[in-house]
């Protein structure tokens, strides 16, 4: 039945490094979204991280799910967008 958990299943399969990618995306998505400026782009970008970190843990086969994929995907453009303001703010 499998192991119903992505990051076992990452682990077993595909082994360490695509684990410790999948793992230190989500660490740096949220590790800038929450050192960024309030906006409602970072709020919905946090929440959908925690939502599909959190979601990793009992399903095996999220990477698969369109509409996951989608949010995932729509997070890393937001927080690009957001980060980008930041940088042009700057210079």
């Amino acid at each position: 039945m499998g192991t119903h958990n992505l990051y076992l299943t990452l682990l077993g399969e595909a082994g360490i490094v695509p684990l410790l990618l999948f793992v230190s995306a989500i660490v740096l998505l949220l590790r800038v979204q929450l050192g960024a400026p309030k906006a409602f782009a970072r709020d919905a970008t946090v929440a959908w991280v925690i939502v599909i970190a959190l979601y990793c843990m009992t399903v095996q086969h999220l990477l698969s799910i369109g509409a996951f994929m989608f949010l995932a995907g729509l997070s890393v453009a937001l927080a690009a967008a957001h980060n980008g303001d930041r940088h042009l703010a700057k210079a």
